[in-house]
């Protein structure tokens, strides 16, 4: 009588399996890192809150992308340029990012000299 311990006979070229777990435990670390990172408050919310009053957390969540997307500098000097206008809204400073992002600008220097091309083109008018 055959030892009914054995698979399937026809199935003897079944890969050999690494029954490791590790892999596993390394990518759920990584996934619980992420969740136990404590969360500090980014100077750009900070400077947000200071001079266009309270973030709500759509507009926190809003500026964390934006950091991420181009960088705390640029979104920082968004709002300065927001608060220069005099134009005090979540909204105006989203446009100003979004322009300089349709423009490929990623630093203030870029952000700088865009500007001063603007306003040639003005006083050229």
């Amino acid at each position: 009588m055959k030892n009914n311990t054995d698979p399937n006979p026809a199935d003897k070229t079944v890969h050999k399996l690494n029954r490791n777990a590790d892999p596993l435990i390394k990518q759920n670390r990584k996934q619980t890192k992420k969740i136990d990172q404590p969360t500090t408050t980014s100077d750009a919310v900070r400077f947000y809150q200071e001079n266009f009053g309270v973030a709500s957390s759509y507009v926190t969540t809003d500026i964390c992308h934006w950091i991420n997307y181009l960088s705390e500098p640029l979104v920082m000097e968004a709002m300065k340029r927001a608060l220069k206008q005099n134009k005090t809204t979540w909204s105006y400073v989203k446009s100003i990012l979004k322009a300089w992002a349709s423009k490929g600008i990623t630093t203030i220097g870029q952000a700088e000299a865009d500007e001063a091309a603007f306003r040639n083109r003005q006083n050229q008018k």
